[in-house]
């Protein structure tokens, strides 16, 4: 009978705030088998050894790391620096990476066998001395060698004048069943790196790094290089639970579709997140008002081909650029291989549509934050002439806006008093540093006015002020004949 593909767990990262919407996405796909929010810019789904492609199809998530293994209380009995440093040290010892690395070889591709060590359940201590002789003479040919043509001979026992019996028993990862030739077995460079979070450790992320580095080192031979290394170890510890990941991805995931940058350009996955947040139905038009180089456009039309997606920008070369990126864009749905995504870009100004009234469905944007582009003192003039030609625009009722932006204050002065727009909630995201907020507005009933109908009333309040005006000065008049 044909033994089941195991299952992975996989820890990503996420635009955080958005962690949600992102556990949303990877419920839509039937290959992944479970997901959850771990912690503010993470999630966490379990997947089948053989259908790890499914990961790059997910466009909400940034980079991917394959779990070793998580200990919840890691820390909970240990007491004072040494004693913590010396726990990292032994971990690398009793971890087993065969899982980990053949899932890190299928994702990248390497194409060479890697010598694992098995995980020993005692103390270093315990060992006999390290297995280091035998890679002495692969070790000088590594340094001089890059490692993808660097080999090593895995350790066999022989010559070894130790008993065979007294080291543990060791095997190598990702070898073919007909078995590898110890000529084929690479060393790989790696790096180990500490992410911390949460108060009173007694413990620096340089001193985990040194002491759990160090182990992999002396437990596995592997090569250290601290820059372009080909495993990446994380260490991630959170109050005191320890989690410790390989990296998958290099480059995160976000790169996608964006070939020409402006000064803002916003993440595909913070596109992506929004778009999710908007909840759009099939036929609906969606609308960038202030697209810049059409990040949002060209991530909706990838995502989302049934639905129609346009938008404009005040700024020529913005606009230029927008029209660069949809043209490079290649979607797997086009018709027509090489053809561009099926987007409209104009130059216009955002206070000013060229569109009738009741024609947008859904406004999704990135407003101005005043730091790189434009002021705040500018923002409070911008935001509400924006609101309103949005207003006029969007359909009645049914219509909505997802808008993205740093300038809290400008927003809120913005809605205080706009009948045409209601903020139902939103979520708090960090870009780049800088917290910024993603506001989903429902519109009203409520009719905007035409400019005829503005002028009309601005009349008529007029004639009515002058007429309360002519009483008062008629009823002074006449109390001044009778006295």
């Amino acid at each position: 009978a044909m033994s089941k593909p195991e299952v992975v767990y996989l820890v990503a990262t996420v635009p955080s705030g958005l962690e949600t919407l992102a556990v949303d996405e990877c419920k839509t796909f039937p290959d992944i088998l479970s997901a959850r929010h771990l912690r503010r810019g993470k999630i966490e789904f379990a997947l089948s050894c053989d259908r790890l492609e499914k990961i790059k199809e997910l466009r909400s998530i940034d980079h991917v790391f394959v779990l070793v293994k998580r200990f919840p209380d890691f820390l909970k009995t240990l007491k004072g620096k040494d004693e913590c440093v010396r726990a990292f040290h032994d971990l690398a010892w009793q971890l087993d990476f065969n899982l980990a690395i053949s899932v890190w070889k299928k994702f990248t591709s390497y194409a060479h066998d890697v010598y694992v060590a098995k995980e020993y359940p005692g103390r270093p201590d315990d060992l006999p001395l390290p297995t280091a002789a035998r890679f002495a003479a692969s070790s000088t040919k590594n340094k001089a060698s890059s490692s993808a043509d660097s080999t090593a001979v895995a350790p066999t026992g022989e010559g070894d004048s130790r008993n065979s019996d007294s080291e543990p028993q060791t095997e190598n990862a990702g070898t073919s069943s007909e078995g590898s030739s110890t000529a084929d077995i690479v060393v790989p460079s790696y790096r180990a790196t500490c992410n911390r979070a949460g108060p009173n450790h007694s413990f620096g992320s340089p001193d985990v790094a040194r002491a759990f580095g160090g182990s992999i080192n002396d437990r596995h031979h592997w090569r250290v290089q601290m820059e372009n290394s080909d495993l990446d170890v994380n260490i991630n510890v959170i109050e005191e639970c320890v989690e410790v990941c390989i990296a998958l991805t290099r480059d995160s995931l976000h790169r996608r579709g964006i070939s020409n940058f402006g000064p803002t350009t916003l993440r595909s996955t913070i596109c992506n997140g929004m778009l999710r947040l908007a909840a759009l139905k099939p036929g609906e038009i969606v609308c960038d008002p202030m697209c810049g180089v059409g990040s949002i456009p060209l991530e909706g039309a990838s995502a989302w081909p049934h639905n129609y997606f346009f938008g404009g920008d005040i700024h020529e070369i913005g606009c230029g650029r927008a029209v660069a990126n949809l043209r490079l864009a290649s979607p797997a749905h086009s018709t027509s291989p090489g053809s561009a995504l099926p987007v409209d870009v104009y130059n216009w100004d955002v206070g000013d549509l060229p569109l009738r009234p009741g024609t947008v469905d859904v406004f999704i944007t990135d407003l101005p934050f005043g730091k790189r582009i434009g002021s705040k003192s500018n923002n409070r003039t911008l935001y509400p002439r924006l609101f309103r030609d949005m207003a006029r625009v969007c359909r009645l009722s049914t219509g909505r806006a997802v808008v993205l932006t740093h300038d809290r204050r400008t927003l809120a002065m913005a809605m205080k008093n706009n009948a045409f727009w209601k903020m139902r909630y939103f979520r708090t995201i960090n870009i780049g540093g800088l917290e910024a907020g993603v506001y989903y507005l429902s519109r009203s009933t409520l009719r905007v006015p035409t400019e005829e109908e503005e002028a009309a009333v601005a009349a008529e309040k007029q004639a009515s002020k002058r007429q309360k005006s002519a009483a008062l000065k008629m009823g002074g008049m006449q109390e001044e004949v009778v006295s």
